[in-house]
């Protein structure tokens, strides 16, 4: 359907400019007509429905099995024929952590194995399993600090588990994003050549990759917990592996060079993320 001819005179709806095609070149908002047969609106919506479905695929594959090239893509300016970053990062994101709410993966899990010594842990497991993968343990002889800082916690757990699991998988959720440009910077001190923005829209597409693989190991879960830790461990091999090809792509240093960054970029990554971590639980207690 020719679009021109039925801009040609008119203004924009939305910021009153003269239109001369079917978007408004000074706001970007498209010409619609809604006074128009049902069904060519219907032609229209699916149109551009199965335009954003292909535009997805085409970023998917690159995304999986060619590190660093979506990235250059970006950076070169072909940037229409795929999805946006931003908008790639939140869309996987937002379904990893649905799929977390549902699989109980993540959760906090409080245990008394003994009246004077509470355990915290965050686990991968269902949160009525009784294994413990990481615990946080008091002095015997007076509480710590951490004791007293997670009673409330505790208090609250015993209250309603789900509820507060549900809460803290939400709250990760948002607290995860400032990952993203903290990892960018950490970036642009190691590669000073390239622009902040430049490692600002790899450090989307690595994490987006990253969301997707473990959104893939949280699947095997229906399998049972050991297939889902296995799955979990590739799925770090694979992240670790891709980051390196991506690394390798985008700057063109030697493997050596390349690999010795990757280490300093991943050892800044680490205590990142625990803090991301602990924010998330204290967010989750005092909204509790």
């Amino acid at each position: 359907m020719d679009t021109s001819s039925h801009t040609k005179g008119k203004d924009c709806a939305n910021c009153g400019e003269a239109l001369s095609g079917e978007f408004c070149s000074h706001c970007g908002q498209r010409d619609s007509d809604l006074n128009r047969p049902f069904r060519e609106l219907v032609i229209e919506w699916l149109t551009s429905f199965f335009a954003f479905d292909t535009r997805l695929l085409r970023t998917l594959q690159p995304l999986l099995f060619q590190p660093g090239f979506l990235t250059l893509e970006y950076i070169a300016g072909r940037r229409v024929r795929y999805t946006n970053p931003l908008k790639l990062y939140f869309a996987i994101s937002i379904v990893l952590f649905i799929a977390l709410s549902f699989t109980n993966q993540g959760v906090v899990r409080v245990q008394d194995e003994d009246a004077s010594i509470p355990i915290i842990a965050i686990d991968t497991t269902d949160s009525r399993d009784d294994s413990v993968t990481a615990d946080i343990e008091d002095d015997a002889a007076a509480p710590s600090w951490i004791s007293k800082a997670l009673e409330p916690l505790i208090e609250q757990y015993e209250e309603d588990p789900d509820r507060l699991n549900q809460l803290f998988i939400d709250r990760l959720a948002q607290a995860v994003f400032i990952l993203v440009p903290l990892f960018a910077l950490a970036l642009r001190v190691l590669y000073r050549r390239q622009r902040y923005i430049a490692h600002l829209i790899y450090s989307l597409h690595l994490h987006s990759f990253a969301f997707l693989v473990l959104l893939l190991a949280a699947g095997v879960s229906a399998f049972g917990l050991v297939w889902q830790q296995r799955a979990t461990g590739v799925a770090q091999i694979f992240i670790v592996v891709h980051t390196w090809f991506g690394l390798r792509r985008l700057h063109r240093q030697g493997r050596v060079k390349t690999a010795l960054k990757m280490l300093c970029l991943f050892v800044a990554y680490l205590p990142l993320l625990i803090v991301t971590m602990i924010l998330a639980l204290a967010w989750t207690v005092v909204t509790f």
